[in-house]
């Protein structure tokens, strides 16, 4: 079974992956000595929402204040993010309160109407009201449009 790895931690301990290759000197596929050069490739991957912790010592070489100023915009960032998101659940519930009060009216409003004789009026109503509602419980979204 796979560990899990926390979202920004680096992929490998060091952060680094190394590529070994072993080349002939000069290019030559057949050396007398039997020298090798040894070629060693380094590549490096970060993801984060903050820069790789080496350049953040850079950036305070060019001023001492970029790292705290990069860091603090990245923790605005988060907060906006989050309150972007539990706004949009807010909506998203006030939206479901408000159409199942809307089809409770129309379901009322369609006992009314039987209750008073019009009862194809009432059917109708009630009928195309539950044949929405369960289409958008089914499909969970609107129906497209052409």
């Amino acid at each position: 079974m796979r560990k899990k790895r926390k979202k920004n931690a680096p992929r490998d301990k060091p952060g680094l992956r190394q590529i070994q290759k072993e080349a002939p000197v000069n290019g030559d596929q057949g050396v007398e000595d039997g020298r090798r050069d040894l070629v060693v490739a380094k590549g490096e991957f970060f993801s984060g929402p903050i820069p790789h912790p080496e350049l953040l010592v850079k950036y305070a070489q060019v001023d001492a204040e970029l790292p705290r100023r990069i860091t603090g915009m990245t923790g605005k960032q988060q907060t906006h993010d989050h309150r972007m998101e539990e706004r949009s659940l807010r909506l998203t519930e006030r939206g479901q309160i408000f159409a199942f009060v809307l089809s409770l009216v129309i379901v009322i409003g369609s006992l009314v109407l039987i209750g008073i004789g019009k009862a194809i009026y009432g059917m109708v109503l009630a009928g195309g009201t539950l044949t929405a509602l369960a289409y958008l419980f089914i499909t969970g979204r609107p129906p497209p449009k052409n």
